[in-house]
């Protein structure tokens, strides 16, 4: 419901007429105004009757800018209106009025007439009245003439507002105002001081003439028809002006336990809860211990109804509302513990604070070495302990230092180091030498790798040594340039060698890109300084060789640092890699080039000869012959035989004869001029002669050159050898053709006696020839001749005759 002036009914609203509500609930409804709101959830006005049974009214609110009541339910009556309220629950309902607000739960207005309001087993929860101003009955708020009974353990609980957080009554203009009478039992935990509902009368004093009715009986008994009952015939006195409860209108509780509210704010629950440390109270508990103080070794707390264990770790004397925490220095684990004498002592290596439940371990870093502890005492510097539950502790190790409380030996900080136990703080670590890095927790200085340097004290880490440099030695405090035909990248441990093809001649080279392209004409193995010029026999023809390449078959290269090689010459044969080209062996030749092997080099002819490294084979020299293959110098098989001579190219000793009439004596002869005559006197009469025979005697030679010798004419005679020409026989003397002497004769003359010599010879008387011609013309006697002497040789004695 919302309206700008006011508000009413946000669920259900009742005017004038009865109203009956059973088993309903009206949740979260409201009713909204600038200026005032009444009746949240409910709103019965100017009702006679009304029941509302089993229903809950929840979260609604009544929202005023001025004023607003009844955040769950708002009723008012007309003519002596009566409302019960049976099993039913308003909660969590609020008034919020901007000037005041009233009943957060209920608002009962009853102005000139009686509103009777019974409430049975009902219950108004946490419902509130809120404003800046004034805030009056959180839980009910009534206002004017209402006679209200709550009975069968109806309870107001946990409501709030600035005056009467459960309940405020306030009087109407004609000062009316409302009675509150509660009918035990109250519920659990709850109390209230009651009274038995009885009829007050006026006194009555017996005399001669007065006869009392029994009291007790009268007190028991309401008026019949406005008039004092009769007991035993007697008539009971008059009422008192005041009574203990509202048994006019609700006889029923006369003889019943009942409270009298007084008119005046009730800001505690209601009933009253039952003090703390108390009992539970029975249905009818009168005092605020309710049933007596709670048994030693249990609990009865603020709203319990049964007396609860006392929780571990507590004792709880008799009347305990709270457990006690047991002592430091013990513990129970019961939940029946009556004192603190009761609590156990801590075991040793355990704490037990206050209100320990079991000893606690100590802690690592802590210890406890005598029994209730309540707490654990810190490990003292330079010692750990890092388990639980220990009665001492441990030497601080090497490497590491120890505080107080230590659980965990604090490793000594990068940087530093110590073989050193039982230190106390991490200024008492060592720093790590240069050379040196010491992580976290070191014992001993860790020498610097290859590679790296640690050039100051107090490192945990070796630095990489700089591109450029390198370091090859252990526990080094600086770094080495790079060598030359190197480079160094960052942490080189040693130099990386300038990659096969490139080289270099400076240091301090970073990468492998720094290093020089070998140049063409040389190599440049891995790591090279300088370039190397390709040997002879090898050639580079590109940039960036790793290696020089051998001169293929064929050819060759004598210089060094050569890009090309050379094709073999003729006569010459050069195998892979020649630095220089072989010569084709003696007695071979090679007419083209480019020969690899000497077994390509051809075989010089019968007749010529080829000395090493020849392009084409020589003619043996003259005055030599050559009768087979290879020959290697002019010489060939030798000399030319003597009697013969040799021209160039001659193929065997006696290649051509000098001819008949001359001789060569000598061997080696060149041409046909070395072929002497025959001087005269001698002759050769055959071919290749190596000397001249002598001409005979009886024949001479008168020319050189001749091949024979002639016979000595008739008449002459040449008793000599090798003579150029006969000699003349003397007068009288005379010879035949080739006689050696003049042996006979001549015509005209005679002699007589055969052995008588030639000059004997007598010229015939007459002078004339008588015959004869015979070369032995002598008489008688028994001589001969042969041919060379131009004797006749017929044996016979001539006889001349004149």
């Amino acid at each position: 419901a919302v309206s700008p002036l006011s508000a009413s009914g946000g669920g259900l609203l009742f005017e004038d007429a009865p109203a009956s509500i059973d088993h309903t609930s009206i949740q979260g409804c409201s009713a909204s105004s600038d200026g005032d709101a009444i009746g949240g959830g409910l709103l019965l006005d100017s009702i006679s009757l009304c029941t509302v049974s089993e229903s809950t009214i929840s979260d609604c609110v009544a929202a005023g800018g001025a004023a607003a009541q009844g955040g769950g339910l708002w009723m008012s009556t007309l003519d002596e209106g009566v409302a019960t309220m049976r099993d039913s629950l308003i909660r969590n309902c609020e008034a919020n009025g901007g000037t005041f607000a009233e009943g957060g739960g209920v608002y009962l207005r009853s102005v000139a007439t009686v509103l009777g309001v019974v409430m049975e087993l009902c219950q108004i929860r946490n419902c509130a009245a809120s404003s800046d101003d004034i805030a009056q009955g959180g839980g009910m708020h009534i206002y004017g003439r209402a006679n209200v009974l709550l009975s069968d353990e109806s309870l107001i609980l946990g409501c709030r507002a600035l005056q009467g957080s459960s309940l405020q009554t306030l009087a109407d203009a004609s000062g009316g105002f409302a009675t509150v009478t509660y009918k035990l039992p109250a519920p659990p935990g709850h109390w209230l001081p009651h009274t038995v509902c009885k009829v007050y009368r006026a006194p009555c004093f017996p005399d001669a003439n007065t006869v009392c009715a029994d009291s007790e009986a009268c007190s028991r008994l309401p008026n019949v028809n406005f008039a004092p009952p009769f007991v035993g015939g007697v008539q009971c006195a008059p009422l008192a002006s005041t009574q203990p409860c509202p048994f006019l209108r609700h006889p029923a509780l006369i003889d019943s336990l009942v409270y009298q509210m007084p008119a005046q704010p009730l800001d505690g629950d209601f009933p009253f809860k039952c003090a703390p440390g108390s009992l539970s109270g029975g249905p009818n508990s009168s005092s605020p211990t309710c049933s007596g103080p709670c048994l030693a070794g249990t609990l009865c707390p603020a709203d319990s109804t049964e007396p609860q264990p006392c929780p571990r770790g507590s004792f709880c004397p008799a009347g305990s509302a709270v457990p006690r925490p047991c002592p430091p220095g013990t513990f129970s684990n019961r939940t029946d513990t009556p004192s603190a004498a009761a609590c156990q002592g801590c075991p040793p290596g355990h704490a037990c604070a206050a209100g320990s439940v079991l000893p606690l371990p100590c802690q690592p870093g802590s210890y406890s070495n005598a029994t209730g502890s309540p707490v654990c005492l810190a490990v003292p510097p330079r010692y750990f302990q890092a388990s639980s539950g220990s009665v001492d502790f441990e030497a601080c190790p090497a490497g590491s230092y120890c505080p107080q409380g230590t659980m965990t030996p604090q490793p000594c900080g990068a940087g530093t180091y110590s073989n050193l136990t039982k230190l106390a703080s991490g200024d008492e670590c060592e720093p790590c030498p240069m050379g040196h890095a010491c992580a976290l927790g070191t014992t001993e200085p860790s020498p610097c790798a290859a590679g790296t340097f640690a050039e100051t004290t107090g490192l945990s880490v070796c630095d990489l040594v700089p591109a450029g440099t390198y370091q090859d030695t252990l526990a080094a405090a600086g770094y080495k340039p790079c060598v030359r035909g190197s480079f160094c990248t960052q942490g080189s441990s040693a130099p990386l060698p300038c990659t096969a093809g490139t080289f270099s001649n400076a240091t301090q080279l970073t990468a492998a890109d720094e290093c020089t392209w070998c140049p063409p004409g040389h190599a440049c193995a891995l790591g090279s300084v300088l370039p190397s010029p390709c040997q002879p026999g090898s050639h580079a023809p590109s940039p960036r060789a790793e290696q020089c390449i051998w001169c293929p078959v064929g050819t060759f290269q004598e210089e060094a640092g050569a890009t090309r090689c050379i094709d073999c010459a003729e006569g010459f044969f050069c195998p892979a890699g020649s630095s220089v080209p072989r010569a084709c062996p003696a007695g071979t030749y090679r007419a083209a080039p480019g020969a690899s092997r000497p077994d390509l080099c051809t075989a010089a002819p019968a007749g010529t000869f080829a000395a090493a490294g020849s392009q084409q084979p020589t003619p043996c020299f003259a005055g030599y012959f050559g009768t087979s293959e290879r020959m290697s110098d002019g010489r060939c098989s030798g000399k030319c035989a003597a009697g013969h001579y040799c021209p160039e190219g001659s193929t065997n000793s006696t290649a051509f004869s000098c001819p008949a009439g001359t001789f060569n004596s000598f061997q080696g002869a060149e041409s046909i001029n070395d072929c002497v005559d025959c001087p005269m006197g001698t002759f050769s009469s055959r071919r290749g002669a190596t000397r001249c025979e002598e001409c005979g005697v009886g024949t001479y030679a008168n020319a050189s050159g001749m091949y024979t010798c002639a016979p000595c004419a008739r008449t002459t005679a040449q008793p000599l050898r090798a003579q150029s020409a006969c000699v003349a026989c003397v007068p009288g003397q005379s010879s035949a053709e080739g006689a050696r002497e003049c042996d006979v004769c001549a015509p005209g003359f005679f002699r007589l006696d055969a052995d008588a010599p030639v000059s004997s010879c007598t010229q015939c008387d007459g002078g004339g020839d008588r015959g004869g011609g015979v070369t032995a013309g002598v008489i008688g006697g028994g001589g001969g001749g042969g041919d060379d002497d131009g004797v006749a040789s017929n044996g016979v004695n001539v006889g001349w005759s004149c």
